[in-house]
């Protein structure tokens, strides 16, 4: 029953072609969550983490999660031709 609960190959390479065609949020949600890692792992070894380095490293985390499943914005959308209104 455990192989009913596994993602088929599709989704995973549905998702993996989403990472890749989506470079600028995937790269920023990369560099996000490595850069709060590595800062947590130099305030774990300095003995310096407390409660405001652990909230800042998970907020950026999820932060950074975020940024991977986000996909860029379309440039294919027409501008606005209908002057604004006062």
């Amino acid at each position: 029953m455990m192989l009913d609960r596994m993602p088929s190959r599709c989704v995973i390479h549905t998702m993996i072609k989403s990472l890749l065609s989506n470079w600028k949020t995937t790269s920023a949600g990369v560099i996000m969550i490595a850069g709060a890692i590595i800062h947590l792992a130099f305030s774990i070894h300095a003995k310096t983490a407390n409660e405001n380095t652990w909230t800042i490293a998970i907020t950026s985390i999820v932060g950074g999660l975020g940024l991977l499943v986000a996909g860029d914005a379309s440039q294919s959308a027409p501008a606005s031709t209908q002057p604004p209104t006062s």
